[in-house]
């Protein structure tokens, strides 16, 4: 619905995107009745925990989840992060990760799989799809595509980046057995 509805203001509380979604809802039911809507959250949409007890009144109504392998600011980062969002799903919140990447909060610097394979497996687990950021040809360490790849081709894995090989390979050989039914 929004991304990241508080990009620029890390005091956006869930209260005023709720207020906000609250808004946008009924008029996206307008159109469709029965689509999913992910809505945003606070802290760079790192805290679906913090809608527990106030969830939004509409039906398939999800809630988003960023994470860049690669920050740390603090010691448990990402530790910390999980566990928001177990506690989120733990407590009937709908969780999709819109975005993640394996390097930092730009998009840029070095990959970190490692921390990448335990997010993925961390989902797996929890049965939350993800969406990765960015398919694009940006010079970033985060787009999936060498410069200058997309205007024209060939999109092949010999102008993947290290991060595109990484992603493809993790979505064609998943963590889980649930994503391999036919």
């Amino acid at each position: 619905m929004c991304n990241e509805p508080n990009n620029k203001q890390l005091d956006v509380t869930w209260a005023v995107i709720k207020r906000y979604a609250d808004q946008i809802v009924p008029t996206i039911r307008k159109n469709d009745p029965q689509s999913i809507v992910i809505v945003g959250t606070p802290e760079y949409a790192s805290r679906p925990d913090l809608v527990i007890g106030n969830k939004l009144s509409f039906e398939n109504i999800m809630y988003t989840m960023h994470f860049y392998a690669a920050e740390n600011f603090q010691s448990n980062h990402q530790g910390r992060r999980m566990g928001y969002v177990a506690k989120a799903i733990e407590n009937g919140i709908p969780v999709f990760v819109t975005e993640f990447g394996t390097q930092n909060g730009w998009g840029d610097g070095e990959n970190d799989f490692d921390m990448s394979a335990k997010w993925l497996k961390f989902l797996a687990e929890h049965k939350i799809s993800w969406c990765n950021w960015n398919y694009s040809d940006s010079p970033l360490s985060g787009a999936v595509w060498k410069t200058g790849t997309c205007p024209n081709g060939p999109w092949t894995d010999d102008n993947l980046k290290e991060s595109g090989k990484w992603i493809k390979q993790n979505l064609i050989s998943p963590v889980d057995e649930w994503s391999k039914m036919p």
